[in-house]
């Protein structure tokens, strides 16, 4: 009897899964399908778009926006002043220019030890964002977490092992030399 209930069980979580798994190629993740998304690897720099899964050439600061669409600087100087961010403290603080009223939450992905460019600037939250989309899988050597905590995976779309070093409102690694860290870093997600 047990070994009947646990068939019928497992027959309705195989049909209830049918049932909610996307159609398409494209992944869906915390609701966001990628495939309706803004296109992916795709960056305006200096007015003409580039595509960063195929090099990032001069930019060295780029800013993936909630929408995923992203903008590219020469300089992280640039990127700031032109979003209206002010860095303190290891920390992104926006000014009352840019809109923002309360949190400045953001995430700070540096391809070089002790915060050296290029940085890839991520203020998506409430959804996993995979770093091979914008040519940043398995780059990351350092990293600086703004006004709200965030989890950093291996894998894309949040799978893989879970970083153990810290990821909580303002925490920052000039080296990920933690472990296997350094350079293995695929996902991310912000709260």
């Amino acid at each position: 009897m047990k070994l009947t209930l646990t068939l019928r069980a497992l027959a309705v979580v195989a049909i209830g899964a049918a049932v909610i798994a996307p159609t398409d190629a494209g992944a869906v993740d915390s609701g966001r399908s990628i495939a309706t998304q803004a296109p992916v690897g795709r960056a305006d720099f200096e007015g003409r778009t580039i595509d960063l899964q195929k090099g990032w050439g001069d930019a060295q600061a780029c800013h993936v926006a909630e929408d995923l669409n992203v903008t590219c600087w020469r300089t992280e100087a640039a990127m700031d002043d032109a979003l209206g961010v002010a860095h303190y403290a290891g920390g992104d603080y926006p000014s009352e220019a840019n809109g923002y009223a309360s949190c400045g939450s953001s995430l700070r992905l540096y391809k070089n030890s002790y915060y050296n460019t290029p940085v890839l600037y991520l203020t998506t939250r409430g959804s996993w964002t995979t770093l091979s989309w914008f040519g940043y899988d398995n780059v990351v050597s350092s990293y600086r977490v703004g006004s709200c905590s965030a989890t950093f995976r291996s894998g894309s779309y949040g799978s893989g092992v879970t970083y153990p070093g810290p990821t909580w409102a303002w925490a920052k690694r000039s080296t990920m030399g933690y472990g296997w860290w350094d350079n293995a870093l695929s996902s991310t997600y912000m709260y």
